[in-house]
């Protein structure tokens, strides 16, 4: 989001990379019900209410920032170059290893909204300004409840 913000470049590695991101209320809410409801003793794979590639999630929240950039994907070969001087630098913002896990889709073919019976939150609707006016809103109200 700080890239998004202040540069007027975007390099993505693995543009095609899958992400399926959830909002971590909605993620709560699946772990509360989760252990207050009896369901079967199996693994479920938990993932938002919609899949993005790398680049899309980028574009997505330039969108939302309302900022123009010019998002350049890079082959795998650049972005292995990069990653590797990345490695040498103090703060390791990537990693070689962090670039070989973006060649698994971090996705799943279950649907929480179904399966939960739950809205999930779309990254769109978590980046809009109308849901951070909510949020806030129902922290205040919750700090102020909390204080008394």
């Amino acid at each position: 989001s700080s890239l998004v913000k202040h540069s007027p470049v975007i390099p993505i590695i693995k543009p095609n990379a899958k992400f399926q991101p959830i909002f971590v209320e909605d993620l709560a809410a699946i772990i509360l019900q989760s252990i207050t409801t009896p369901t079967p003793n199996e693994d479920i794979e938990i993932g938002g209410p919609k899949t993005y590639s790398f680049e899309g999630l980028i574009e997505t929240i330039t969108i939302a920032h309302n900022k123009k950039r010019i998002i350049i994907p890079l082959p795998n070969s650049i972005s292995f170059l990069v990653a590797r001087i990345a490695e040498l630098l103090p703060h390791k913002i990537l990693t070689t290893d962090n670039l070989l896990s973006l060649n698994t889709d971090n996705v799943t073919n279950f649907d929480c909204s179904k399966g939960f019976g739950l809205t999930l939150t779309t990254v769109e609707e978590f980046l809009s300004s109308d849901f951070a006016n909510n949020r806030q809103a129902r922290w205040t109200k919750r700090r102020s409840f909390a204080n008394r």
